[in-house]
């Protein structure tokens, strides 16, 4: 796999919106964050490939992705630094190569891989922590240590149920506050084992899907995903603060 790993900052005029399936995007600037003066959100699904509309998937049903994919920047060329989870995510989360922050693979279970304490000055929570920015995080975590990816607040759901972790990331988004907010929406989704309901595996599996995975269950989590995003653009657009919001869609490193 290629090992680079470049990051973007576009100016846009309304939605900065960066759109990278099956790729990793260093996003930690402390000097980007010290000059913004608006919200962040990134959602981060696990293990998709370029199964959307906006990549020419004939399957999916991702109308919220594909506006933002339209109305922003889509990424056709960029590369993961890896093909982890939890390194692929320290990346994103600190603008450093998973071998440079000390995240060597999996967080979990045996593994018991962490990022070095010195990281914490480059930790994209804690950089936007210090520059005023109300942080908060929902869904898949995954890397460690919490000192040095520490959000102030975090969000209580179903890790797997992307409409649910959206409602909740919508009362953040309707809260009162002076400051920014920093919102860190990682999925679980497409991650196995799939899950999805019922009436939507059904109607997937009455067309047959012919997108890369070719599974009627991933496609219907890949709508799922879709929903969520939408759910929570619609929260953004009530509250008003749309034209001031930066959102990033990725995956942490592409599908198995």
């Amino acid at each position: 796999m290629n090992t680079h790993c470049q990051g973007y900052i576009l100016p846009l005029k309304r939605f900065m919106v960066i759109v990278l399936l099956g790729v990793v995007s260093a996003i930690a600037y402390p000097q980007w964050s010290e000059a913004a003066e608006r919200n962040i959100i990134v959602f981060v699904t696990d293990d998709e490939s370029p199964t959307l509309g906006c990549y020419g998937d004939d399957v999916a049903v991702t109308p919220a992705v594909d506006a933002l994919a339209a109305d922003g920047v889509v990424f056709d060329n960029a590369f993961a630094t890896t093909a982890s989870c939890s390194a692929s995510r320290s990346v994103i989360l600190s603008g450093l190569h998973n071998h440079t922050n000390g995240q060597y693979g999996h967080q979990h279970d045996f593994h018991k891989f962490a990022s070095w304490y010195d990281v914490i000055s480059l930790s994209l929570p804690r950089a936007l922590a210090r520059s005023e920015y109300r942080t908060i995080r929902i869904g898949k975590y995954h890397v460690a240590p919490e000192e040095v990816y520490h959000f102030e607040t975090v969000l209580q759901g179903n890790p797997r149920n992307a409409v649910q972790m959206a409602d909740a990331a919508a009362d953040v988004i309707k809260s009162k506050s002076d400051k920014p907010f920093f919102l860190y929406f990682p999925h679980y989704g497409v991650h196995t084992p799939l899950q999805a309901k019922r009436e939507m595996v059904e109607r997937y599996q009455k067309v047959s899907p012919k997108n890369r995975q070719g599974d009627p269950v991933y496609a219907a989590m890949v709508e799922s995903i879709d929903q969520s995003v939408g759910a929570v653009l619609s929260a953004l657009k009530r509250k008003g603060v749309e034209e001031h919001t930066m959102v990033i869609f990725a995956s942490d490193n592409g599908g198995f």
